[in-house]
Formats: structure tokens, C-alpha cells, sequence
């Protein structure tokens, strides 16, 4: 994901996540999402983004089984998608 395809995510993340704010997103280390330009953004609409520290998957395994592994499978149904259908990229 390039900077620019990350800030067309945070319009939708904004437009979807409510009005009350401010509100959190968690983000990866990934080089696309550091740009400041895209920090900027996010606070002019009041989203905090808050970066995960990299190579903390050992620290982080714990949400992705108790916390978003419920939200995929309840967002998977909601679309009516299974993990089968979910092309897997390499």
C-alpha cells in the first residue's frame, strides 16, 4: 500500500467511523503509512494514529486472535465472504 492508496483508506475510515471523536487507528510500520502529510490528514479529522512498534508480533498475536480475528469473521459474514473465497496474495 503506497501513501496515497493509505489516505483514500483514512477518507473511507473517516466517513464510516462515526462522529464521535477523536477516535484511534493502529498502524503498522509500513513506509507508506509515515508520511506526514497522511499524519496531518488523520488529525485534521481528528483520528489518533497510533504506530505499532515493528517486530512486536509476538506482543501484538493476542489481539489478532482475541480481538481481530472476531472482527474478520464477523466482517467476513456481514459480507457474506468466506476465508476460502479471500484470494491469498505471495
Amino acid at each position: 500500500m503506497d501513501a496515497a492508496a493509505f489516505k483514500k483508506f483514512l477518507e473511507h475510515f473517516d466517513k464510516n467511523c462515526g462522529l464521535n471523536r477523536p477516535v484511534v487507528l493502529l498502524i503498522d510500520s509500513v513506509s507508506s503509512h509515515l508520511e506526514m502529510k497522511v499524519f496531518e490528514y488523520a488529525s485534521s479529522k481528528g483520528i489518533e494514529l497510533y504506530r505499532l512498534h515493528p517486530n512486536a508480533t509476538h506482543i501484538m498475536q493476542p489481539l489478532d486472535v482475541g480481538v481481530f480475528g472476531h472482527l474478520k469473521k464477523d466482517g467476513m459474514k456481514c459480507y457474506g465472504v468466506s476465508a476460502e473465497t479471500i484470494p491469498i496474495i505471495l
